[in-house]
């Protein structure tokens, strides 16, 4: 159970928790169509649900060429005292953007939030003037962040505000980036050659079927929130709850809209206003027959993997969809595979993404 405390060490001391949550929405992340929503645009301290505007960046930044997984960063001593991390990063020592980012992702570990915000934008407050500008630009109107991870209400900063909608905004702008799945389906991941390992805090990874993202946590004055997604017979469903008092209740409410969801089909509701076009670099069609705007980024090779084809196949068969044998399959910068086949009448291309961390196949179109 969520603590109020009695004397808060802030001048902010408003906690933006109750029971059962400050608001929750549920939709279809394709349409943006909203199934379920319980006061969406109240005021959240979101906590560390800010890190999606993180990973949205990052992913922007790849995309753009201005950053690379592969990239070494040499650990800046301000990195290191942002603290809250399982990594307790030390000065100089070495990591790649990948490491980082699944420290990032599964942990919201502080230190490397700040190794690679000082790294893609030269320091922290850089990169949090970035996280705003991009809410500004995304219609997140009653958005504003203070931090990186959502650690405002402390040392005078002042706490991120956000609402269940601006967040669903956000979410469905991040899956844009299907790579970042990768990140935020993996349960838990190992470092410094098997001595530290660091684990996924969002519970619906394992009691959930389906679900592969995206972000879970508490903070004092915020409460107990999550963003989940899941994808059901092809179609992805978002949930998001914030400010519960407990994690089980807020566990239990985003598992129960994310079920309702699953069965809700084409209901009708208010579409959040995050554009619906895929970024060039990881560029897909909204449909999988809808022709492609753009050419694959030159970041995304082709492979001979055929287990990637075999899966997006056994997909189709249980869609009861024919298209053939795949024609191509490519390899994503953060290992995705793209399965394209013969394209349908007029050019009209037909694509399966597939994710290499559980086997997972889905449309385009799902996201």
């Amino acid at each position: 159970m969520l603590k109020r405390d009695a004397k808060p060490q802030s001048t902010v001391t408003t906690i933006l928790a109750r029971n059962p949550c400050m608001g929750s929405i549920a939709l279809e992340t394709r349409t943006g169509r909203v199934i379920s929503e319980d006061n969406a645009d109240t005021t959240i301290h979101p906590g560390n649900l800010v890190q999606m505007m993180g990973m949205l960046i990052l992913m922007e930044k790849i995309q753009a060429g201005d950053l690379r997984l592969s990239d070494t960063i040499t650990i800046p001593a301000a990195a290191t005292a942002a603290g809250g991390s399982p990594f307790r990063l030390r000065p100089n020592e070495r990591y790649t953007v990948d490491d980082l980012f699944f420290g990032l992702a599964l942990e919201s570990a502080g230190d490397a939030a700040a190794a690679l915000a000082i790294h893609a934008s030269g320091s922290v407050d850089s990169f949090v003037s970035a996280m705003n500008r991009r809410a500004s630009k995304l219609g997140m109107k009653a958005t504003r962040f203070s931090t990186l991870l959502g650690a405002g209400a402390s040392g005078g900063q002042e706490p991120d505000m956000s609402t269940v909608r601006d967040l669903s905004i956000l979410a469905r702008e991040l899956l844009k980036y299907p790579d970042v799945l990768r990140y935020t389906s993996c349960r838990e991941r190992t470092f410094r050659e098997g001595t530290l390992t660091i684990r996924n805090h969002n519970p619906l990874l394992e009691s959930l079927k389906g679900c592969d993202g995206l972000a879970a946590g508490v903070s004092r004055i915020g409460g107990f929130s999550i963003v989940a997604t899941a994808v059901f017979d092809g179609r992805r469903v978002l949930a998001i709850v914030a400010g519960a008092l407990d994690r089980n209740t807020r566990n239990a409410m985003a598992t129960d809209l994310l079920t309702k969801g699953s069965a809700a089909g084409n209901t009708a509701g208010k579409v959040p206003a995050a554009a619906n076009t895929a970024p060039a670099a990881f560029a897909t069609p909204a449909r999988p027959d809808v022709p492609r705007s753009k050419p694959p980024s030159p970041a995304v090779q082709i492979t001979s993997d055929t287990a990637a084809g075999d899966r997006a196949q056994a997909f189709l068969k249980d869609q009861k969809l024919d298209w053939g044998r795949p024609i191509r399959v490519l390899k994503t910068p953060t290992n995705w595979y793209r399965v394209e086949f013969r394209p349908a009448e007029q050019g009209r291309e037909r694509v399966l993404l597939v994710n290499p961390e559980n086997g997972n196949a889905e449309m385009p179109g799902a996201r």
